[in-house]
């Protein structure tokens, strides 16, 4: 769940609380595909979003680690800014950062596609974090404000998900991603779980369908709720991180796990634990 949609827009509601009214310090890059935003509120702080293909996040943390060589100066537009809003997109995975003097850095979270790009009021690309030459001068459709999210923006109607079962003969599982894409691979196959069927059955009845229509609306419900009611947290099989979740999940109910506050520390902790056991296997090798 470290790159779905809902992950993102309790981020973005994470940095407006956090961040509004910082000021940019610097703006930069020491890894590949990972760009840096260091914030005063007088003290220093780091927003971090990395772009890797297959791992999309947004972090935010006190303090600056900037390197002193292997790294590039990004963004010079947006350096004494101030911070006026964070926001998610109604529709997509991208977190707005709306700054004064109308520019808008835009968070494409789209996994191999993601990039980072700076906008004018009227979507404009006038900078980018990755292949600015070829994006300068496009325009993007800006979302100017945060919308409140209800779980029936996320659903398609109960009609249209029971009939999708009875018209096609793919599994359950592949059909509730595609009927109800911000789920994404993790609370898909939670909804089913919950629901009490198997996730490569083919052959779904029309009542077992709408009771899984109201679990996939439930969980949503629950994502939807105010971050204090949240409980981000890691699953771990021994000492591997399995997933990151804001909700308890039944798939991973036999697992280890480990719950934090803040949503950052969770992500952080769960990078840091991957590394680690990345490190490991690559030294067992």
């Amino acid at each position: 769940m470290l790159s779905n949609y809902f992950t993102f827009s309790h981020i973005a509601q994470a940095l407006n609380v956090q961040y509004g009214g910082a000021v940019v310090a610097e703006v930069y890059s020491q890894d590949k595909n990972t760009l840096s935003m260091v914030l005063y509120l007088p003290e220093e702080h780091t927003v971090t979003i990395s772009c890797g293909a297959r791992q999309n996040f947004i972090v935010a943390r006190s303090g600056s680690v900037r390197s002193r060589k292997n790294s590039v100066d990004l963004f010079p537009a947006l350096i004494d800014k101030h911070i006026h809003s964070v926001y998610m997109s109604a529709t997509d995975r991208i977190v707005y950062i709306k700054f004064s003097e109308q520019l808008y850095l835009v968070a494409e979270m789209f996994n191999a596609k993601a990039n980072v790009l700076l906008c004018s009021e009227d979507g404009i690309i006038v900078d980018a974090f990755l292949g600015k030459k070829n994006l300068l001068s496009e325009k993007r459709i800006l979302q100017f404000d945060g919308v409140a999210a209800t779980a029936a923006m996320f659903l398609p109607s109960m009609e249209v998900f029971t009939a999708s079962f009875s018209s096609s003969k793919e599994s359950a599982f592949h059909i509730v991603k595609k009927t109800i894409p911000t789920l994404g691979s993790t609370l898909a196959k939670e909804s089913l779980l919950r629901a009490a069927i198997e996730p490569e059955s083919s052959d779904v009845a029309k009542i077992q369908a709408e009771k899984l229509f109201g679990k996939a609306a439930e969980i949503i419900t629950e994502l939807l709720r105010p971050a204090e009611l949240l409980s981000p947290s890691l699953y771990f099989d021994d000492d591997t991180p399995i997933a990151f979740s804001l909700i308890p999940l039944q798939q991973y109910s036999s697992l280890r796990i480990e719950s934090f506050k803040s949503i950052f520390t969770a992500i952080q902790k769960f990078l840091g634990y991957e590394r680690s056991a990345e490190s490991f296997l690559q030294k067992k090798k």
